[in-house]
């Protein structure tokens, strides 16, 4: 109990130094664009394919950008299979010593049990007062999911990971558990069978049902209706409130953003426009394997659209290179072309469903939680409408 409370004030400073700092407080790491799937609804599937693995960030690299980083309170480390970098655990290691980091999430697609078991265990015992997130990737239920993956057997290795990763989390209470799937064609007739199966059979702190990555307009044929998602997030959401967490007020206010986040997405898909002015490229910022900084990971599918393409002044959402700017981030997002981005995003000049962007925007924009909640109110007296 001890080494709980004392993670908890760990988090408390670390997050109150990010209310105060100038950014960017929550990272997006690209740490390989390597891949052992090709995945037809993944955005990086270009990248995948194109992957150099000799032009990817160093661990030396990355420990220059961890100490020139000291308020990066969350990262997201993804690509690509994060666990083929097989120095992972260092790296994260790195942006705890030296960037105040207090939190990752590291996706997988759960191939590599052993593997994954291992470095996860690695990084609880290693950091402490870290919390240390996986995500594991279910996008159906049985060969469904093997189906839409492109191989045969996934569906058992992600469920060797989760027995595995359960092992840890059982002893490491820094060790969190998550599922992650993605709505589609091909699964939403399959999703609610998925859903059950992880309220009933699996202990997982969240199940999040994401759209796949792009702007709206251009996704929304493959949408669901309102109200079927609505149902399908609320039987999700039961893991939520079934699972048992350290700290009640840190507890709740998650499972507030989780659904304020959820409640963002609905609205976006009906009026095609953000309640709020996004945090990407302020707040957030992304980084893929090779140092390169982008706002977020939809912006260059939305400016591919004509009409949105001659209301900014350049044509794709690139702002620059740690490379050549001292491995220091903020320089990066100091420059011309930097601003010029994340200008085009504060003008309101985007409107996506991408759920870290959305978060991002509430957890380090508390303000806007305020604003949520009071649309959330005024949409329960008369009736659901969002305005600027």
């Amino acid at each position: 109990m001890v080494d709980r409370f004392f993670r908890l004030i760990s988090h408390a400073v670390a997050y109150q130094r990010t209310l105060f700092s100038s950014g960017p407080n929550y990272l997006i790491f690209f740490i390989t664009g390597r891949c052992n799937l090709r995945c037809s609804f993944c955005f990086y599937l270009d990248e995948i394919e194109n992957a150099d693995k000799e032009r990817e960030l160093t661990v030396e690299e990355i420990s220059k950008i961890a100490k020139g980083s000291p308020t990066l309170y969350h990262i997201t480390f993804t690509g690509g299979e994060t666990f083929l970098r097989d120095d992972i655990d260092e790296i994260v290691k790195l942006f705890y010593r030296f960037s105040n980091t207090r939190s990752v999430t590291i996706t997988t697609n759960g191939t590599y049990p052993e593997r994954v078991g291992k470095m996860v265990e690695e990084m609880a015992k290693s950091c402490p007062n870290l919390v240390v997130r996986v995500p594991l990737s279910m996008d159906g239920f049985e060969g469904v999911h093997d189906q839409i993956r492109g191989m045969p057997g996934i569906w058992e290795k992600v469920l060797q990971t989760y027995e595995l990763l359960r092992v840890i989390a059982d002893k490491y209470s820094n060790v969190k558990i998550d599922v992650t799937s993605v709505l589609q064609q091909a699964n939403l007739d399959n999703i609610e069978i998925l859903v059950n199966f992880v309220n009933d059979k699996m202990r997982v702190e969240n199940h999040a049902i994401n759209f796949p990555r792009g702007a709206i307009k251009e996704k929304g044929n493959i949408l669901p209706e309102e109200q079927k998602y609505k149902e399908i997030i609320s039987r999700s959401s039961e893991t939520r409130k079934r699972e048992k967490y350290q700290f009640p007020f840190f507890s709740r206010l998650l499972i507030l953003i989780r659904g304020l986040t959820e409640m963002v997405i609905m609205e976006i898909q009906r009026k095609k426009k953000m309640p709020f002015v996004c945090q990407a490229g302020a707040s957030l910022i992304e980084m893929n394997e090779y140092g390169e900084l982008f706002p977020c990971e939809t912006l260059n599918t939305l400016i591919k659209d004509e009409e949105t393409l001659r209301q900014a002044d350049f044509k794709e959402s690139w702002m620059g290179n740690v490379r050549d700017h001292n491995y220091d981030i903020k320089q990066v997002m100091g420059t011309a072309r930097a601003r010029r981005v994340t200008s085009f995003i504060q003008n309101e000049g985007c409107a996506c469903t991408f759920e870290c962007a959305i978060g991002a925007s509430l957890v380090f924009k508390p303000t806007n939680i305020f604003r949520m909640q009071f649309q959330k109110i005024k949409s329960t007296l008369f009736g659901p409408s969002i305005d600027r």
